[in-house]
Order: structure tokens, then C-alpha cells, then sequence
């Protein structure tokens, strides 16, 4: 691997023959390179090099792009990729039913990683100018409801992740709108449905994030299409990346909450022991996420269901919620502990003792000062 890199730092095989130029790119496309050894190639001029290669014939370009691929995962070499101007060429090969498979999952890789820290300043052409981003996402949202690229699930993956990391920055408002406009969900929603499990993953996180513009229609789609609110019990399995859980929980806890069929489903979907795990050991986002969907089953329309959830312990996941949650952690658990109390007047029946009964007693029951009964968490669901 040293001799590689040192003969890259020197560009000599560059200098060299076709065939040379190629090994040198394949290798480096096959390299675990560290942080110091990208920084030194980049250094080098090796990613002009590279995008001069990528103009040549299709093995020059599988292999210039397998080694741009490699590269732009660190950061700094990302802005020096940008500054060749190569990054409008790099889509039009993403976009090219005229090169082969290889050629083009290099570049919906390299276009993701370009995007993938929240940051769309290497969107830029030969001059600096910015990109126009509009037409980027409509482009790639277009070709995706064509089923353009249906031919490579991992084209597919890398484009949905390219998607993601336009719209999920807390403040891309404008491009959320953008997509929204473009009809994004609606031509995302299907995919919830689809196949491969990681292109799944990357659609209920693009979803999450687009739940300010289009939070109704998402909702809409998930209840009314069959075995989905099944499908999304799987995304709370401790086995699924915290992130995936995060959003799918989070899309769960918009859903209506009137919804009394969806919050049964959920139940035979034994979702609501699995929220509460989140809730007692998951990250801040899940936690609070969890907590926003666990709401529903403590509304006073049913107390059975209440009774189950304070059988499984909820009190106690309030409690650590109240003492160390998010701020919006804390509101959603304060809302819980008033849902839960709204029943306690009807449960703690105030116990009414006179005449030889009461004598007989050795010592007269706990009456809650509050209700006037025999109170008590579990049975009343009171806090005193």
C-alpha cells in the first residue's frame, strides 16, 4: 500500500500508459486509505488527475470513479472535487442509461457523499457558481417516480440517501419545501413498501423529517394501506439503528390519536411495551419520539387500556422522564401523568365505614386525601 500511495504522490504513473493509470485508480479505489494518506493525495493534484481520467473511455471512467468514491470521504478532498467542475458531470453519468451499472452506483455514491454532512456548498459547477438545487432534487425525484433506477437497488439506496441529506438539516425549510412541492412524498410513500430493508430505512427517515410539510398526508397513507402499521412495529426491534427507530417512532406519535382502530392494531402489534423500552433506555431523540407515540394509549376514552399501560410500568418511565428528558420530553410526560389522572375520580370510589364494621378493625384503611378512596398507583392511577 505504500508504494502505491507514494507512486500516486508522485503522479508519475499518471504520465504513464492507459493501462497504468487505470491499475493505479482501481487500487486506489480498493484501499483502506487513513485521514493522512487522502489528505496527501489530494494535496498532490491525484483528484484532477482522477476527473481528467473520468473523460476517457468506460474503463477509465469505472475506475477514476471507483477512486473519486473512495476519496470524498474525507471531507477536504470533497471541496477540491467540487472545484474541478466535475460535479455536474458526475450527474450527467448518474443519469446516463449509456454507461454501465458500475459507472453509475460510483457516481450516486459520490453525489451522496458530496451531500452527506448537511452541506450543499460542493454543489457548485466549473465556475463556483451554486448548483440550482430546485432542479437537482425535481430531476432526481422525477427519475426516481419514472423507476429509473429500478435497475440497481443500490443506485436506488444511494439516491435515497442523497435525498436525505437535502432535507434533514433542522434548517432546510427551503428545500423541504422544494421537495415538497415537487410531490417528493407521495412519490416516496410506495417505497415504504419495498423490498430491500435499507432502502426502507432511508425512506422512513426521509418521511420523519418531511412530517412539518406533509405530516397528513404520510399519516393518511400509512393507515389506509394494508399490513403497514404491522411493517412499522418491526422499526421499533432493538436490532433496527437507532436512527431508523427515532423516525419511525416519530412518524408514529403524529398519527391521530382520535384513531381508536389504530391504537388497537398498535396494541396487537405489542408496540406498547416496546415504546416504553425506548422510552427507559433509548437516545434523548427516541426517547422523546417514544414518549409522543405512547401518548395515545394514555387518554382517558379507555381505561382498560390506561390500566395496561401502568401495568407495564409507565409510572416509573415518567418519572425518569420528568428528572432528566428533553424539554419536550418532559411536556409529553407531564401531558401522560394529566391523561392518567382525568381517571383517578372515577377509579378511587371513597370508602364509606360506619357502625360495628368500622370497630371491628384494627386499624381503618388509607384514605387519599385527595379522592377521599383507598388510592394508589397502580389501581387509581393517582399521584399522591
Amino acid at each position: 500500500m505504500y508504494i502505491i500511495i507514494k507512486c500516486f504522490r508522485s503522479l508519475n504513473f499518471f504520465a504513464g500508459s492507459e493501462q497504468s493509470k487505470r491499475f493505479m485508480a482501481k487500487a486506489l479505489s480498493d484501499l483502506e486509505l487513513t485521514h493522512q494518506s487522502m489528505e496527501s493525495l489530494g494535496k498532490g493534484g491525484v483528484i484532477t488527475l482522477l476527473v481528467e481520467m473520468m473523460m476517457g473511455n468506460l474503463e477509465n471512467k469505472a475506475a477514476s470513479l471507483g477512486a473519486l468514491q473512495n476519496l470524498v470521504t474525507y471531507e477536504p478532498n470533497k471541496q477540491r472535487l467540487a472545484q474541478t467542475g466535475a460535479v455536474p458531470i458526475i450527474l450527467d453519468h448518474l443519469y446516463s442509461l449509456h454507461f454501465p451499472s458500475n459507472i453509475r452506483e460510483s457516481a450516486a455514491a459520490i453525489l451522496q457523499q458530496l451531500v452527506s454532512n448537511n452541506d450543499n456548498a460542493f454543489l457548485i459547477d466549473e465556475n463556483g457558481d451554486e448548483l440550482d438545487l430546485n432542479k437537482i432534487l425535481r430531476d432526481l425525484l422525477m427519475r426516481i417516480q419514472d423507476n429509473f433506477f429500478s435497475n440497481s437497488q443500490m443506485i436506488q439506496k444511494q439516491v435515497m440517501l442523497t435525498l436525505l441529506g437535502f432535507v434533514s438539516p433542522r434548517d432546510a425549510h427551503e428545500t423541504r419545501k422544494i421537495f415538497s412541492d415537487a410531490h417528493g412524498v407521495m412519490i416516496l410513500l410506495p417505497f415504504l413498501k419495498h423490498g430491500d430493508v435499507e432502502i426502507r430505512n432511508v425512506v422512513v427517515q426521509i418521511l420523519y423529517c418531511m412530517l412539518g410539510e406533509s405530516g397528513d398526508e404520510i399519516c393518511h397513507f400509512i393507515m389506509t394501506t394494508t399490513k403497514l402499521i404491522g411493517l412499522f412495529s418491526m422499526y421499533l426491534d432493538e436490532g433496527v439503528q437507532e436512527e431508523v427507530q427515532a423516525a419511525a417512532v416519530g412518524i408514529l406519535s403524529r398519527m391521530p390519536v382520535a384513531e381508536t382502530n389504530l391504537t388497537l392494531e398498535l396494541m396487537e402489534q405489542n408496540v406498547l411495551p416496546m415504546l416504553l423500552h425506548h422510552i427507559r433506555q433509548g437516545s434523548p431523540n427516541l426517547k422523546e419520539n417514544a414518549m409522543g407515540a405512547l401518548l395515545r394509549f394514555t387518554l382517558p376514552l379507555d381505561i382498560q387500556i390506561q390500566k395496561k399501560v401502568v401495568d407495564l410500568g409507565i409510572f416509573q418511565a415518567l418519572r425518569g422522564l420528568i428528572k432528566s428528558g428533553t424539554t419536550k420530553a418532559k411536556i409529553r410526560a407531564a401531558i401522560a401523568l394529566r391523561n392518567l389522572s382525568e381517571s383517578t375520580m372515577q377509579l378511587s370510589i371513597p370508602r364509606k365505614l360506619s357502625g360495628c364494621f368500622f370497630c371491628i378493625l384494627k386499624k381503618p384503611p388509607t384514605v387519599c386525601r385527595v379522592h377521599g378512596g383507598e388510592c394508589g398507583e397502580r389501581t387509581t392511577f393517582c399521584l399522591i
